[in-house]
């Protein structure tokens, strides 16, 4: 029983064996069991009947989170080295880390809400997420997308319906010739992938995982470049930022 820590149980790793324990519910956070799920294949887990502290999913498939509330652990989500769950409509506040997914393939985030954490929802090392309606507000770090392999961005479906502190990210998988202009259309984030001559300008970024006030932008090959606050005359390969 866990019980007055600020963020209640967390567990960490730098790769999937890390997260492989044997944890049962009897484990408690604030009297609400801890979720700690391994090698579940084909369920479904929805409130309010099941009312966990946090949820790992840890080699897991075809799980469902529905409808959760979860507050006051290091971690809210996390899904490692599982595939084809989905997290719906899961209000996550007041943790380290929001919705964390790592080494993770096929899997969906939609209509969650993240706020008031560290970080929101960040991917790390994990390919062919579907991401739709999710909210992140409030978190120092809101949103985050990374890998060691460039071509797992290549990978993922987030639309504009993702927001970041009211703002819409912009995903963007091989576009060409476009143009965000911060007097038309503000922007959340912007992931720029096997793109090329990409017009940003008069955006103000902050509080995503590339650096408070930054816009990254990535190809399909090692490197990235960012504007710190507002963007000002930046280039690379085709690409301007303005303003």
């Amino acid at each position: 029983m866990i019980s007055g820590s600020p963020r209640g149980f967390s567990v960490n790793g730098s790769e999937p064996n890390d997260y492989r324990h044997d944890i049962d519910q009897s484990n408690t956070v604030e009297g609400k069991a801890i979720y700690y799920l391994t090698g579940v294949v084909d369920q479904v887990i929805a409130g309010p009947l099941a009312d966990p502290a946090c949820l790992y999913l840890v080699d897991c498939e075809d799980v469902v989170a529905f409808r959760l509330s979860l507050s006051g652990n290091g971690k809210g989500v996390c899904v490692a080295n599982s595939s084809h769950c989905t997290v719906r409509m899961v209000n996550v506040s007041d943790c380290d880390q929001g919705i964390q997914l790592e080494y993770s393939s096929d899997n969906a985030l939609i209509s969650n809400t993240v706020m008031d954490c560290g970080s929101g929802i960040t991917l790390q090392d994990s390919s062919s997420v579907r991401m739709q309606g999710n909210n992140c507000t409030g978190n120092l770090s809101n949103f985050l997308c990374a890998a060691s392999d460039i071509s797992t961005y290549l990978t993922h479906d987030i639309d504009t319906s993702n927001l970041v502190d009211g703002k819409p990210i912009y995903y963007w998988v091989g576009n060409n010739h476009e143009t965000l202009d911060g007097d038309e259309i503000e922007i959340g984030c912007l992931y720029a992938i096997d793109c090329k001559d990409l017009t940003v300008s008069n955006q103000t970024v902050s509080h995503n995982g590339y650096g408070a006030g930054a816009v990254g932008v990535f190809r399909g090959e090692p490197g990235s470049t960012g504007c710190h606050g507002q963007c000002r005359s930046r280039t690379m390969d085709g690409t301007v930022f303005r303003g």
